[in-house]
C-alpha cells in the first residue's frame, strides 16, 4: 500500500513576486479565485497523483490542514478526482483492509484494439478530411493556421500584422495557440505595443468585447531599448 502525507495545502505564498507581476489590474479581492486557488489545485494534483502511477497502486493520502473541510472548493475538487475523503480513522482501515483482499482477485483485461469500436467523425471545416481503417483521420495540411485559431486569435494574429511596421523596433515572438481566453489575447496585444514603442490603448479601439476588466491590464514587459549616438 501506497501512502502520501501532505502536511498542507501548497497555496503559492501571499508576497510572491511572480503573482504580483502577473496581477496587475486586478482587484484585491479577485486574487484569490483567479490566481491563488487554481495554483494550489494544480500542484495539489501534481501532488496526489504521486500515489497513484499503474494501475496496480492503490494507497492513503493523509493531508493534516483543516482547509480540506472548510472550504469546499477543494473537497470538491479533490472528489471529483475520484478520493474519498473522510476523517474517520475506522472507514480507513475497512478501506485498507478490502483493498489488500480485492486486489489478489484481480484478473486485469488484455488490451485488443480489435474490439474498439470507433465511430465515423464528421468534421464541420474547411480541412479535408476522410476517415480510414480503425477511425484514424487524415486531415488536408494545406489548410491555413486561421481554420485552428479562434476568433481572439485571429483578431491578435490581424492587430499584429496592421502595425508590426508601425516602428522600427523588432516584433516580439507570439505564440497564438497559448493565447485562449480574452485576458491573455488582450494582454498580448498590449505587450506587443509596449515592446514596439506603441502607444497600448490602441488595443481598446478594436478589441472584441472590451470591457473594465480589460481596461486595468497594464504592460508586463519593458519597452523596447532606446540608444543615442552622440556626435
Amino acid at each position: 500500500m501506497n501512502k502520501l502525507f501532505l502536511p498542507k495545502l501548497p497555496y503559492p505564498v501571499p508576497e510572491d513576486p511572480y503573482i504580483e507581476l502577473i496581477s496587475q489590474g486586478y482587484e484585491k479581492k479577485e486574487l484569490y479565485k483567479v490566481f491563488y486557488q487554481p495554483m494550489m489545485l494544480m500542484k495539489l494534483e501534481q501532488g496526489l497523483g504521486r500515489l497513484i502511477r499503474s494501475k496496480n497502486d492503490f494507497g492513503i493520502i493523509t493531508i493534516f490542514d483543516s482547509r480540506v473541510h472548510s472550504k469546499p472548493e477543494v473537497k470538491t475538487f479533490i472528489e471529483h478526482l475520484g478520493y474519498k475523503i473522510t476523517s474517520d480513522i475506522s472507514e480507513v482501515k475497512k478501506f485498507s483492509d478490502t483493498t489488500i483482499r480485492t486486489k489478489k482477485n484481480i484478473n486485469s483485461i488484455a488490451y485488443d484494439k480489435k474490439k474498439l469500436d470507433l465511430p465515423i467523425i464528421t468534421i464541420h471545416s474547411k480541412k479535408s478530411v476522410t476517415v480510414g481503417k480503425m477511425g484514424i483521420i487524415h486531415a488536408n495540411h494545406n489548410s491555413t493556421k486561421s481554420d485552428d485559431e479562434n476568433e481572439l486569435q485571429q483578431w491578435l494574429r490581424k492587430f499584429v500584422a496592421d502595425h508590426k511596421k508601425d516602428t522600427t523596433f523588432s516584433n516580439p515572438r507570439i505564440i497564438y495557440k497559448n493565447q485562449t481566453t480574452p485576458v491573455k489575447v488582450c494582454q498580448a496585444a498590449i505587450n506587443f505595443c509596449q515592446k514596439k514603442g506603441i502607444d497600448y490603448k490602441i488595443v481598446a479601439e478594436t478589441f472584441p468585447n472590451y470591457n473594465e476588466n480589460l481596461a486595468r491590464l497594464r504592460p508586463t514587459v519593458s519597452g523596447p531599448v532606446i540608444t543615442e549616438t552622440k556626435e
